[in-house]
């Protein structure tokens, strides 16, 4: 870990980073450029093996941008990989702004005055969480087509203006899925995020996080601004996802992550059961019936025919065997009623 300690900042930028050394850069930038002088930049380096094309490292990047342009910063590496849920508490871990802005590391940002917005917008608001709508941007857009434009609408989905009180921000997300449970371009009180990784384990998982960290976050939040500002740049160009063949466990265990997120959300709500409502309980089971139906539909339609019944044994390790038979029989029912 290195990094500079000067003023106390005011908003974190929170990076977290696994092989996206070849887009670091632009991410970066774009964070250097904003004109919010009160802000650090953590960079959580999960022990990622990538380079640039100029063979850098994501050390070497770092120290190269953040370090020549005077910003405040810390660099932790991971020495294994933990996961995309324990990157993000790092970055909170380390961090000492009143605000954490997360930014995925092959996302940037397309406005130099958006952090100074959304700061605004909290202030001004007294607002825990302050939303802002995203562009959808892919370095081939001719070749994503309906992809591109789906994505889009689909970041188009938030809620413009005010949400108060005990447990609306946790419904306006959850039940009545006004607006997403991502957390980027979302500015979020340090205070909220801590509470709750308090009730979040130690957790590897690369798929589903956002969703388990908002879970807590909204349900813990009482309040929450939304603008029309579309200064986030979301990447469609990389991730995990059903186009993908699968041709290893290893990466086939990563896609099913999305297991342990349900593990720690069933467990809270069993633990505090009084305290949700029929309905929220039914929509996240809900949620997870459908994480495991897309599951099983990968494992048909990506996963290499060598190593389906492996992977087969390993989904339903994952996710318990009793739960996969129930929610697999369910969906063929619903496919012969189609």
């Amino acid at each position: 870990m290195f990094g500079k300690k000067k003023t106390v900042p005011l908003i974190s930028v929170c990076i977290p980073v696994f092989g996206t050394e070849k887009v670091l850069r632009r991410c970066l930038d774009s964070v250097v450029a904003q004109d919010f002088d009160a802000l650090e930049v953590i960079v959580v380096d999960d022990a990622s093996q990538g380079t640039d094309e100029n063979g850098c490292s994501c050390q070497k990047i770092v120290k190269s941008v953040l370090k020549k342009a005077g910003v405040q910063f810390t660099y932790i590496s991971h020495n294994v990989n933990l996961g995309i849920a324990e990157t993000r508490r790092d970055g909170i871990t380390w961090s000492r702004g009143k605000y954490i802005f997360f930014i995925d590391s092959d996302d940037f940002l397309g406005d130099s005055h958006y952090l100074s917005l959304l700061y605004e917008t909290a202030e001004r608001e007294g607002a825990e969480i302050v939303n802002s709508r995203a562009l959808c941007h892919s370095d081939d857009p001719a070749g994503m087509g309906t992809v591109l434009q789906m994505k889009q609408i689909q970041m188009d989905q938030t809620v413009i203006g005010p949400i108060n009180g005990d447990r609306a921000v946790f419904d306006s997300f959850l039940v009545e899925k006004k607006h997403l449970g991502y957390l980027w371009a979302k500015l979020i009180r340090r205070d909220l995020y801590a509470k709750a990784f308090d009730q979040i384990p130690c957790t590897f998982c690369t798929m589903g996080e956002d969703l388990l960290i908002y879970f807590f976050v909204s349900f813990f939040a009482k309040s929450y601004y939304g603008i029309e500002e579309k200064c986030y740049c979301y990447s469609v160009d990389d991730g995990i996802s059903s186009e993908q063949m699968i041709d290893n466990l290893d990466r086939w265990h990563k896609v099913c992550t999305a297991s342990g997120v349900f593990t720690v959300i069933f467990g809270y709500i069993q633990d505090h059961y009084d305290d949700f409502t029929v309905t929220e309980r039914n929509t996240i089971r809900r949620i997870a019936n459908g994480y495991l139906l897309n599951n099983l539909k990968q494992l048909r339609m990506a996963v290499v025919p060598e190593i389906q019944d492996e992977a087969y044994r390993l989904l339903c390790e994952m996710w318990g065997p009793e739960y996969v038979e129930a929610v697999e029989k369910a969906g063929k029912e619903l496919d012969g009623a189609r």
